[in-house]
Order: structure tokens, then C-alpha cells, then sequence
């Protein structure tokens, strides 16, 4: 019978013992004892052990206590057992080697362990490539194992690096183990070191990292001390029991003469290995994550009843208070889901009286809260029956995954991974309508309706049919909804549990940005059983829809042709769907489409499809460019009175802060009305040329803030000058130097800075104060310095500065002196019909005075 040569000492069983649990203390020391010849001994051990060691782990996992009581107590098991095993070692030590093998030199071991760090990375790396294949293909749907075309990169590096340590660390060991070398011994050396590696790195991700990652955002938003304790557990304990598994497993195949020894060394590392990292999700408290986990499968297996002992728990054990609120909260959600109002309103009392450190977890409890408490004590819960699939983990899959729940409702067995490999590309996404097309290769057809309403969504739902929700760059399914939370059950693998209840007035605002696009796929007898003249929309609305989704790839090209298709889609899905506001605004108000207004006019009413647009935007609405488009598109058709109401509205809202195009273009509209007040408080808001500082100006002299207005005129006149503009202004003379023409120092027109410079001089001549004019005027003037009369006025400004005896530095009233000779000097050569003789006689007579 081959035995698998064990060295192991008394004090290593004690170690084994703690680090890996009874279990791999157990299998360790049972080989050992093996090896030495009491085969019936190592026998009898396993066979008490095991069972012993796997019920007392079982046993203490499942107390209602604090982890770190369970993580003493657990260690303090392992301890009193490696001693027993301990004292088995002594009692039987291994016999003395008949002829010990002469040992290699230093300088061997050097080279070995060189030779090592080279030639593993090699084996290790190309061992990763299929263990990462294998994986993608078995657990994708519980971890990402290749979630993009980049997440493979970094576990690809890692394990080079991990490969070059244990080759030289091997190779160092076999050098100064073996006189002479060995190429068979050294191959299954490493040959062992890959397998237990990998065996590890399994086991690791099966305890460790799959729990986690389902809990990602938990880890995301822990506190620091935790973050630290994951870096360590990651990055520290597992990466050391992974190390010194591989190098115990390469010296046991190196030592194993035989295939069957061989196998036996495989089945023991892997054994001690599982033990070992299971023993560090108790010493770690990770045990949570994994009740979490546990939870969750039974929860999307339509088994609350069994999720809820699991919740119970892992919330029992007080892991991190992240994880304890998330907990919480997913506990209260099974308890409505269940029925149980008085102990769902129990729950979420305690997520915002008690787990308080994930602030939008509270601020969502509050939410459900309060729903719970004014709705009626027999306010539904609406769920689709028979719905579950499993999610494929990888970047920009949200399409796949979504079709194949809905696809598997209606029996037709298809993977995300099988959807993904035809219709997307990972990291891109897929379009609309890729999506259509797959669906309609598999028997069904999806039917689109944009503008869609919530009461639509209630109303498949209640007919049991999950719906498609589409919101910017995203698609997510709808499978019920709780009148009580007032939320939406949805499938959502953009979320860290998947299968969220979304509260209505947090969704439906991501939605109407999409244009509220709702999507339903239905077998052709389903489809028959509906009103005629809904499925005649519905085909309607489909295909209006796709020409709107294949006009994108060529929205912002500069291209004439593209322009001419984009132009294409858009006229065929108005023609199709003229209600649809979003794409007649977008040809009416491009300037490079002007010529299809007045055909358009002709077929549509254009006002009408305006109001509509500022309708159904009026609340809950957030999409800038269409936002811009539908008002551009009410000012063209003079519905001035609605685009300001609708303006007006959203501003009181707070929702128009962010639009400040908008923002300035109610400020216009208050404006225009008569309302200074108003547009003072609009056009206030916002910065550079956005403030449209002349109306400004003017509606702040309106209400007689005069000094405030000159503030705005002088904008005009003197804009600001950073580092940045003088910049800009040093290669516009750079520029004309080279023989072009210099281009103006910003986009503000010459007229408007003469009307703001003519404003100014009226409102200092009001407050009886020329010197105010003296700053924005000599800006000015460096424009148009042929301007005659604000030349006499900045030299009346100048004069009057001049008039101040003794308040004026010397050096500065030398120049002061300067500027009015030089002013002085133009107004003789401009003023040519005598027009300002007798005001420049005076300042002549002021100028020789001083």
C-alpha cells in the first residue's frame, strides 16, 4: 500500500491544528502517523476526528453570539485537540532513516531557487489561463471570475508574482535537500505546487470571496477598521496558508514515489487546505457573509421562509455594523414580503434607530417606514409567481441577464452567458435593438411603449408579466410592487443583492430620463389576447422606438452623410409615432435641419406637441439635452407663457439648478415679463456670459440697485481676467503679429459693452460720482478708443480723482496727470466739429490748475 511520506513534529500538529481547524490537524497527523507504520491508528483517528472536529465547527458557527466569543472559543478547541495530536506524535516518532540522504550545498539551493523563480512563473501562468477558463465557465454566475476584459489582467499578474516566490522558495528547499538533482522530482515538485495553489485559491474564493463579493457594497461602505481587517484576511492569512499549501505540496509530490502516493498527497492537501481556510471565515468573522450568502440563494428561490433563520444569524453574531444593517433590512423586507407588517415596521425601526452607518440604508428605511404606517393595514404585495434565473457576473450585462429572466418565465431555458455571447459586447453594452432581435429569433417578440406611466407597469404585472425598464445605459426587470412601501420589486444586477425593492420616487426619475421606455416580451398568443387597438400601438410604438435607437450611432457626427441618416431614423420614427415629443423637437430645433420645419408644421401641430413634452417633463424629468430641446422648441412656436410656467415650476422645485441654460432662460422669461425680481434671482445664480449681465444690469437698475448694476455692467466692459484669459489674449497678439487679424478679447459684442458703458456713465452721473467711472472706462476705451464722448467722461472721472488735494500718493497722481494729457490729446484730434470744445477747455484749464 504507498503512503505519503509526512514529516510532521508534535509542536507542527499543534500549529496545523490551530491554523487549519481538528479537521486538518486531523488528516496531517493521521498521514504522519501513516507513514510511520500505525496505519491503524491514523485510521482510527479520522474516523473520530472528522466527524468530532466537523460537528464541533458546525456546532459553534451556528451560536447566537458575537463572532470574536466564537472565534476564542473555536480557537481554543483547536488548541486542546493539537495537543492530543501532538502527544499521538510523540508516542509513535518516526524511525531513523537507515542511510540519510547526503544534503545539497548552498550554492546549489542558490541556483535552484533562481532557476525556480524563473521557469514557475511560466507553468503558474499558463495553469491560471485555464483555471480562470474553468472557473468563468462553472461559478460566473456566483463570482467574476473574468467580470471584463481587463479583470483577468491583474489575477494574471498576481499569480506570476505568486509563482516566482514559491519557485524560489521550492527550489531553495529542494537544492539543500537533494546531493544530486532530480528532473523528475523537480517537475512534480511544482506539479504539486500548481495543484495545491489553485486548490487553495478555490477554496478561497469559495468561502471567502464568493460571500464577499455578493456583499461587495457592504465591504465598500464598512468602516476603516474593517476595510483593514478584509485587506488583512485577503491579503495576509489566506496569501500565507495559499504559500506555505503549495510549498507542502510540492516537497510531498517530489517525496511521493508513486501515482497512487501521489493521489493520496492530493487529497490530503486539499483537505487541509478546505479546512484551513474555513477555519479563518470563523477566526475572521466572516461567517456573517456567508449566512448573507445563504440567505440570499434561498431568497431568490422563492424560500423566505428558509432565508430567514440564515438573516437571523449572521445578525446574531454582530458582524461589522454595515453588514448588521444590511441584514436588518433585508429581514424586515422578507417579513412584508411575508406578510408580517407589525414585525417588517419592527425592523426597519431599528435600521434607523440603531444600524445607522449606511446613511441611504436609513434614509430608505425611513422611506418604507413611513409607507408601512399610512397605508392600509391590507395594502398588497403584487409578485410575479415562478420567476428566478442566475446571474452572469460581467461588465455591461445587464441586457443578457434581464432577457434570460424573462425568456426562462416564458420557458424558453437560455443562460445570460449563451444571450451575452451573440448580442454583447463585454464592457459596451447592447442597444435596444439588438435586443429585439434576439428575442424575435427565440419565438417572442418584445414590445416597446416610450412615455409609458407607472400605472402601465402595475398593469403587467398584475396580468404576470415582468416588465423591461430601460433607464440611461441600463435596463432592468420589474417582477412586483408593494403598495404599502411604495416600491418596485426589480431584478437588478446593477445593485449588490440583485433583487432590489426600488422605492418609486428614486426609480421612476432615472426612468423618465429614458423617456419612461417600457418593455414587455410576450408569447404570440399573449400578444393576440390583448385590445386591438393596444397592439396596433404597441407595433407602432416598437418600431418608431427602434428607428429613435438607431438614430444614436450618428447623433454628434460631423459628418454630412451620417447627419442625412441620423435625419432618416428620426422622420421615420415621427412619421410612426408623432406623439413622441423628444424626436420632433430634436429635427425642429437643429439648424442644420431648418429645412424640414415647415413640412413638419404642415403634418403636426407643433404647439400641441410642445405642451405635451413640458407635461410629461414637468416632474420626476432630468435629461439635459431634452430639456433644451423642448423649450428651444415651445419659444419657436410661441408658447412662451408655458415654457415659463413649466421653468418657473421646476425652479421652485429645486430641480433646475443644474440646467443653467435653463436657469438663464427663465431668468429671461421673468425679464420679459416685468418681472426684475424674478430675473435678478435667476440670472444671479449663474457665472460668465450664462448671467446675461446687461439684462442684469438692467433689472437690478430697475429696482434700484444701482451700484449692483454698474457691478454687472462693468462685467460687460471689463470681463475677468485670470491666468487663463491673459493667456488666451497673449496668442491673439501672438497671432496678429503674424499677420492675422486679431480676433476680440472675448464672444461679448462691441455693441452690447457700448450700451453697458453708456448705462454705467448715466449711474455714476445719478450718484454724483465720476470716479466710479474711471475703472470700467479705461477698460473700454482700449477698445474703442474713437469713442469721443466716454473719452471726455473718463477724463472728467480723471480730473475729478486729481480734484482730491493731498488724498493721492505722489507717484500716482504723476500718472493720474499723464493719462489726462494723453486724454486730452485724443479729444483734440477726434473732436474735429467742436462737439465737447468747451467741456475740453475745461479739463485743459483743470489739467494746467494741477
Amino acid at each position: 500500500m504507498p503512503r505519503v511520506r509526512a514529516h510532521l513534529r508534535p509542536w507542527q500538529a499543534v500549529a496545523v491544528t490551530a491554523v487549519a481547524s481538528v479537521l486538518g490537524g486531523a488528516l496531517a497527523t493521521a498521514a504522519a502517523l501513516a507513514s510511520r507504520g500505525r496505519a491503524e491508528t491514523a485510521r482510527r483517528l479520522l474516523l473520530v476526528s472528522l466527524p468530532l472536529g466537523a460537528a464541533g465547527m458546525a456546532a459553534l458557527a451556528l451560536l447566537r453570539t458575537p463572532w470574536q466569543t466564537i472565534a476564542w472559543l473555536f480557537l481554543a478547541f483547536n488548541l486542546a485537540w493539537g495537543t492530543g495530536l501532538a502527544l499521538l506524535l510523540r508516542r509513535w516518532p518516526p524511525p531513523p532513516e537507515a542511510e540519510p540522504a547526503p544534503p545539497g550545498t548552498v550554492r546549489q539551493a542558490a541556483w535552484l531557487a533562481l532557476a525556480g523563480a524563473l521557469a514557475a512563473p511560466y507553468v503558474g501562468g499558463g495553469a491560471a489561463i485555464v483555471y480562470l477558463l474553468a472557473t468563468d465557465s462553472f461559478i460566473s454566475t456566483l463570482f467574476p471570475s473574468i467580470a471584463s476584459r481587463f479583470s483577468a489582467l491583474p489575477e494574471l499578474l498576481r499569480t506570476l508574482f505568486d509563482f516566482a516566490v514559491l519557485g524560489a522558495v521550492i527550489g531553495a528547499l529542494l537544492g539543500r535537500r537533494l546531493a544530486r538533482l532530480d528532473g523528475g522530482r523537480l517537475a512534480w515538485a511544482l506539479g504539486g505546487a500548481v495543484f495545491t495553489y489553485f486548490a487553495a485559491r478555490l477554496c478561497a474564493t469559495l468561502l471567502l470571496g464568493i460571500p464577499a463579493f455578493q456583499g461587495w457594497v457592504l465591504v465598500e461602505r464598512a468602516s476603516a477598521g474593517s476595510r483593514l481587517g478584509s485587506f488583512l484576511v485577503s491579503a495576509g492569512l489566506v496569501r500565507l496558508l495559499t504559500y506555505v499549501a503549495a510549498t507542502s505540496g510540492a516537497l510531498l509530490f517530489a517525496d511521493a514515489r508513486s501515482w497512487a502516493a501521489r493521489v493520496k498527497a492530493s487529497g490530503l492537501l486539499a483537505g487541509v487546505v478546505l479546512a484551513g481556510v474555513a477555519s479563518i471565515v470563523v477566526y475572521t468573522g466572516r461567517l456573517g457573509y456567508d449566512f448573507l450568502l445563504a440567505g440570499e440563494l434561498l431568497e431568490k428561490q422563492a424560500r423566505p421562509l428558509r432565508a430567514r433563520p440564515f438573516y437571523e444569524l449572521g445578525l446574531a453574531q454582530r458582524p461589522d455594523e454595515s453588514i448588521g444593517a444590511y441584514l436588518q433590512f433585508r429581514l424586515a423586507l422578507l417579513d412584508r414580503q411575508l406578510g408580517l407588517s407589525r414585525e417588517a415596521r419592527s425592523a426597519l425601526s431599528k435600521v434607523v434607530t440603531k444600524y445607522t452607518q449606511r446613511p441611504p440604508l436609513v434614509a430608505r428605511a425611513e422611506r418604507f417606514l413611513a409607507g408601512i404606517e399610512h397605508a392600509p393595514a391590507e395594502a398588497p404585495r403584487h409578485m410575479i409567481d415562478g420567476i428566478a434565473t442566475r446571474t452572469e457576473f460581467k461588465s455591461a450585462y445587464c441586457m443578457p441577464n434581464s432577457l434570460a429572466l424573462v425568456l426562462q418565465y416564458w420557458h424558453i431555458p437560455i443562460s445570460p452567458k449563451a444571450i451575452g455571447r451573440e448580442i454583447t459586447a463585454i464592457d459596451f453594452g447592447t442597444t435596444a435593438a439588438d435586443g429585439l432581435r434576439y428575442v424575435q429569433g427565440k419565438g417572442l417578440t418584445e414590445w416597446i411603449k416610450p412615455l409609458a406611466e407607472l400605472a402601465d407597469i402595475k398593469r403587467f404585472v398584475d396580468q404576470q408579466v415582468p416588465v423591461l425598464v430601460y433607464i440611461p445605459q441600463h435596463v432592468l426587470a420589474v417582477v412586483g410592487y408593494d403598495e404599502a412601501l411604495n416600491s418596485l420589486v426589480t431584478y437588478d444586477v446593477a445593485e449588490s443583492d440583485i433583487w432590489v425593492d426600488h422605492p418609486v420616487e428614486e426609480l421612476i426619475p432615472e426612468w423618465k430620463r429614458e423617456f419612461a421606455i417600457l418593455g414587455v416580451i410576450l408569447p404570440p398568443e399573449r400578444f393576440a389576447a390583448l385590445p386591438e387597438a393596444e397592439r396596433r400601438d404597441f407595433e407602432r410604438w416598437t418600431r418608431a422606438y427602434v428607428h429613435h435607437d438607431l438614430h444614436y450611432p450618428y447623433h454628434h457626427s460631423a459628418d454630412a452623410a451620417d447627419q442625412e441618416r441620423a435625419l432618416a431614423h428620426l422622420e421615420a420614427a415621427v412619421d410612426l409615432a408623432p406623439e413622441f415629443f423628444f424626436d420632433l423637437a430634436h429635427i425642429l430645433v437643429r439648424p442644420r435641419w431648418a429645412r424640414e420645419r415647415e413640412r413638419l408644421a404642415r403634418g403636426h401641430d407643433l404647439a400641441a406637441v410642445a405642451r405635451r413634452g413640458l407635461e410629461f417633463t414637468r416632474h420626476q424629468f432630468d435629461n439635459d439635452e431634452a430639456l433644451r430641446e423642448l423649450a428651444e422648441l415651445g419659444l419657436d412656436v410661441g408658447e412662451y407663457d408655458a415654457v415659463h410656467e413649466f421653468l418657473a415650476r421646476r425652479a421652485k422645485e429645486g430641480t433646475l439648478e443644474e440646467h443653467g441654460e435653463l436657469v438663464a432662460l427663465l431668468g429671461l422669461l421673468e425679464y420679459r415679463q416685468g418681472n426684475m425680481a424674478g430675473a435678478i434671482a435667476q440670472l444671479s445664480k449663474l457665472r460668465g456670459r450664462q448671467r446675461f449681465p446687461l439684462m442684469l444690469g438692467r433689472a437690478m437698475e430697475a429696482t434700484g440697485a444701482w451700484q449692483p448694476a454698474m457691478a454687472e455692467y462693468g462685467r460687460v466692459v471689463e470681463p475677468e481676467s485670470g491666468p487663463g484669459e491673459r493667456a488666451r489674449e497673449w496668442l491673439r497678439k501672438v497671432r496678429a503679429g503674424d499677420g492675422e487679424e486679431a480676433a476680440p478679447e472675448d464672444g461679448t459684442p462691441g455693441s452690447e459693452r457700448r450700451a453697458a458703458m453708456q448705462r454705467i456713465a448715466l449711474l455714476a452721473e445719478r450718484l454724483h460720482d465720476e470716479e466710479l467711472l474711471r475703472a470700467p472706462a479705461r477698460a473700454y476705451l482700449k477698445q474703442f478708443p474713437w469713442d469721443g464722448e466716454m473719452q471726455v467722461r473718463y477724463g472728467e472721472s480723471v480730473a475729478a480723482t486729481l480734484g482730491r488735494e493731498g488724498s493721492l500718493p505722489a507717484d500716482e497722481r504723476e500718472e493720474l496727470r499723464r493719462v489726462l494729457a494723453r486724454t486730452l490729446g485724443l479729444l483734440r484730434s477726434l473732436d474735429v466739429h467742436g462737439r465737447w470744445r468747451a467741456r475740453v477747455r475745461r479739463l485743459e484749464t483743470a489739467s494746467a490748475g494741477r
